[in-house]
């Protein structure tokens, strides 16, 4: 079907000849597959950047498995359960977390606590290569925190916060068999933490730059009113995060770990990667419509041009020219109008998505706005991870689409009688 005739015809009808309207016509058939190719691939990096770069900042701060009691319960002896663990090969380390309100000159706000014992914190995240200044190993009476909530409470190495305990409110305010709340000693006064900052940790994602504070766990037992000892979980790393199902049925099978639930890293945020998924297919979807418009352009300009060379297609044909041919040279036209505009659309695509973080700055200093708030979007830059699977899908769904625009205008094209083609006044 295909021969070097038919590719010929088809780049010299396709060709410029000099004049304005000669050049446009096939610039602006191009024009749109690299505009719809381009947005496609810029918008696929970025979901598949939120994707890799949650990711990342999750493994910087979250185990791949962690053991809890139910109902929330604290796990006592936690030091048992870690021994037993380094027993069959895992690398585990307690915590003990939950909400606190933190206090400073000027500010009052709630936060998450995270009690951490330094010393196996380290094999189980990666928390100590995120701090940017101060130090990792902290004493009973200091603190890490993020950089945003620095920058937001104005707090420096040095620095005190004010930590009020929970547990104090636990112990005081309680309900009765009827849901009536009872004031155990409304007389009765705490004492609240009085902790310093050793050091500041940026993790890259807003969630646990600005939320969530890191003590020793022996002070967040004090601060939590649990005992010595005591984790809320146990964490637990992995050599391969893909493959902790295993590592979950190898302890399920153990038998030395009963009455604590095991969570994969998968199952505690599979509703957010799951929206991050169904977001990204969908905007596919979406944006393929910008393909199949620019498609429009091809068949509009390639039936501008079977109009223009009406008079020799009929000549063609009059001298024996199949329909396989005439059909082949315009479906080659829009391969090739495709081609161009796939390709040029990948370059502009693939320079998009390098250059993000200049194109962001430009367009923050010359609008000023905030193109990516991170206190919304979790992350500190805008993400973007190019898979060249998704260049493959890309490129060959969007060539496919501009071959198809140049369909109806071929099929035209075949449609013509030689002896009204040669009677056509071009």
């Amino acid at each position: 079907m295909i021969n070097t005739t038919s590719l010929f015809l088809a780049w010299r009808y396709l060709k410029p000849k000099g004049t304005f309207i000669s050049w446009f016509i096939p610039l602006l058939a191009v024009l749109g597959p690299i505009v719809g190719v381009a947005v496609l691939i810029v918008v696929i990096a970025v979901m598949a950047g939120f994707s890799r770069d949650y990711r990342e900042a999750m493994f910087r701060f979250q185990a791949h498995l962690e053991l809890m009691m139910p109902d929330e319960e604290p796990i006592h002896d936690a030091d048992t359960y870690i021994e037993r663990l380094r027993a069959l090969g895992f690398k585990a380390a307690p915590e003990a977390n939950g909400p606190a309100f933190v206090q400073t000159r000027r500010r009052l706000a709630a936060k998450m606590i995270r009690g951490i014992d330094p010393a196996t914190e380290q094999h189980v995240s990666k928390l100590k290569e995120s701090i940017i200044r101060g130090k990792y190993e902290i004493e009973e009476d200091e603190v890490l925190i993020g950089n945003f909530l620095a920058m937001d409470f104005n707090l420096r190495i040095g620095d005190k916060i004010i930590v009020h305990p929970t547990g104090a409110l636990r112990e005081w305010i309680k309900f009765d068999e009827n849901d009536e709340i009872v004031i155990e000693d409304p007389g009765k006064v705490y004492s609240p933490e009085e902790l310093t900052v050793a050091g500041i940790y940026s993790i890259g994602m807003h969630l646990y730059d600005n939320e969530i504070i890191v003590t020793h766990i022996d002070k967040a037992n004090e601060v939590f009113r649990s005992e010595w000892g005591d984790a809320t979980v146990i964490k637990i790393w992995t050599d391969d995060p893909e493959r902790v199902h295993e590592v979950r049925k190898a302890i399920g099978e153990d038998g030395g770990f009963g009455g604590l639930a095991a969570v994969t890293w998968m199952e505690k945020n599979a509703e957010f990667f799951r929206a991050l998924a169904v977001e990204k297919n969908l905007q596919f979807f979406v944006l393929v419509f910008i393909v199949i418009v620019s498609s429009f352009s091809i068949a509009a300009t390639l039936i501008t041009i079977v109009i223009q060379k009406t008079r020799e297609i009929g000549v063609l044909k009059a001298l024996g020219a199949t329909q396989r041919t005439i059909l082949s040279v315009f479906l080659l036209q829009g391969a090739i109008v495709g081609l161009a505009g796939v390709g040029l659309g990948t370059v502009v695509g693939l320079l998009v998505v390098n250059y993000r973080g200049r194109i962001q700055e430009f367009i923050e200093w010359a609008f000023n706005i905030s193109v990516f708030p991170p206190e919304l979007y979790m992350l500190t830059v805008i993400p973007a991870h190019i898979s060249k699977r998704d260049i493959i899908i890309i490129d060959a769904i969007s060539f496919v689409i501009c071959v198809l625009g140049a369909l109806i205008p071929a099929i035209y094209a075949v449609s013509l009688q030689p002896t009204r083609a040669l009677q056509h006044d071009s």
